[in-house]
């Protein structure tokens, strides 16, 4: 089982909004704070 997930955000310009490397136990909760604009 995975320990560590990574998390990729591209905005529409194409340019990396977020990279981040977080534990299983926080994953849930970094994507629940993560504020996105639409």
């Amino acid at each position: 089982m995975k320990n560590h997930s990574s998390i990729h955000v591209v905005g529409s310009n194409g340019k990396v909004i977020l990279h981040k490397s977080v534990s299983r136990t926080k994953l849930l909760t970094t994507l629940a704070n993560i504020h996105l604009r639409a």
